[in-house]
């Protein structure tokens, strides 16, 4: 009766731990693919990083051209602004004197 006993114990002891080994087997992959995951999404956010590093470098260089646009447009607008004057200037002095 012991021995049947001993050997139900035994035959329970190795089905639990042959379950274990099956959940450790599984814990395992699901690690496994977590890590991949993990691993995934940090090289996905760093190609976003990157990108978005190129996309501020090209805002800054085209602010920088923009601002010389205008700086240029300005300087124009004031080199045309005073020939008028002077233009005007002009007229009005050969109206009085004519």
């Amino acid at each position: 009766m012991t021995d049947i006993l001993l050997s139900s114990y035994s035959q329970q002891a190795l089905r639990q731990v042959e379950s274990l080994q099956t959940q450790l087997h599984v814990m395992a992959e699901q690690r496994d693919d977590a890590l991949l995951q993990l691993s995934n999404a940090q090289e996905t956010a760093n190609q976003y990083q990157t990108s978005l590093q190129n996309l501020q470098m090209v805002l800054e260089q085209f602010q920088m051209g923009m601002f010389a646009v205008i700086a240029a447009v300005l300087k124009t607008c004031q080199d045309l602004c005073h020939m008028s004057v002077l233009c005007i200037k002009q007229t009005c002095f050969l109206m009085l004197y004519a």
